[in-house]
This record gives C-alpha cells, structure tokens and sequence, in this order.
C-alpha cells in the first residue's frame, strides 16, 4: 500500500473537489473531535498514572487500538456549591415556545474561559436541583465551553441524552426540538 500523499493518489483525489456532504461529515468529524478534545483535556489528568489510566478510562492496556470507544461525560466533581466565587447569577424555570427549559445566567467568572465547568454545574444544581439530568449536564457543559458569551444558556431537558461529544456536535442543541432562541 502507497502512502496517501503519492502521485496516484493526488491525481485521483484533487484538492477542492469535495462534495457538500463529504464537507460536512469532516465538518462534524472536526466537531466531535474537538469536544473530545476537550472532555479529555477537562477531565483528564495531564499525564496517566504510573501503571495507567483506571479502569474504565478510555485507554486500554493492551497495545492494540481499538476500534470503537464510548464517550460519556465524566461525573460530577464533588465540588461545594459554595466555595469559590459565584459562577451563577441566576437559574429559573420558564416556558420559551410552548418548550419547558432553564434559563441560566453566569456571572463574569462563569464565562471566564478557565472556568471549572463542574463547579458550573455543582453551582446550578444547588440553585435547582431538578435538572441534575445526563442530558441536562451535557448541554451546560457545552455552553461553558462553546457559548460563554451568549447572555443567558437555555437548557431544554426535552433534548436526549445523546451523551457530550453528541451534544456537542449539535451545537450544544440535540435532538429535534427547536431552538427558541
């Protein structure tokens, strides 16, 4: 097999001749793994254990790479709501476009893009401890991260739990309920 930069290869597969889908499966690609990026940037120790990661890490200990891998948000930090600066100046239930969602507004240091998106939510969990769901978790996580200049993040517990490189991809928005905003 021929490395992918030979001749044949660059006379069969021009640059700039991608059709629209193939533009936007990389597109997604890109997304997914950016958001991965970050979950395991976030949530993952800079450098494994001596030994390896724990069981139930994403790497495996065999050498072998493996073929499919499950992504899911990691759990909730234990983090007290009330250590550190306030991160949410406010979170209510309202009904945007016949949807039931929270509205959540962060401070200044909730927006800070060093901000601890775990001690985000531990935040609003205390402030409304009925959206401390899965899906829930990942669409505030996505907004600390992707959105942090919006003026408030709405949170729409009708959208699946798709889990967080999903949401992600979905520009914070999974699933097919509409976004009112």
């Amino acid at each position: 097999m021929r490395w992918a930069g030979s001749e044949r290869h660059l006379r069969t597969h021009r640059p700039g001749r991608r059709g629209a889908a193939q533009i936007v499966a990389v597109a997604v690609a890109a997304g997914v793994a950016i958001g991965l990026g970050l979950v395991l940037r976030t949530f993952s120790p800079a450098a494994p254990p001596p030994g390896g990661l724990p069981s139930g890490g994403l790497a495996s200990s065999s050498p072998s790479v493996s073929t499919s891998a499950t992504v899911t948000t990691p759990p909730t930090a234990v983090t007290s709501p009330t250590s550190g600066p306030p991160l949410v100046a406010s979170a209510r239930w309202l009904t945007r476009a016949g949807v039931e969602a929270v509205e959540v507004v962060p401070t200044d240091a909730g927006r800070a893009p060093t901000v601890d998106a775990d001690a985000v939510w531990a935040q609003l969990v205390a402030k409304l401890p009925g959206v401390d769901t899965p899906g829930m978790r990942d669409q505030l996580v996505c907004h600390v991260h992707f959105a942090p200049g919006k003026t408030a993040w709405f949170l729409e517990p009708a959208r699946p739990a798709v889990g967080y490189a999903a949401t992600v991809a979905a520009g914070c928005n999974p699933g097919a309920v509409r976004d009112a905003g």
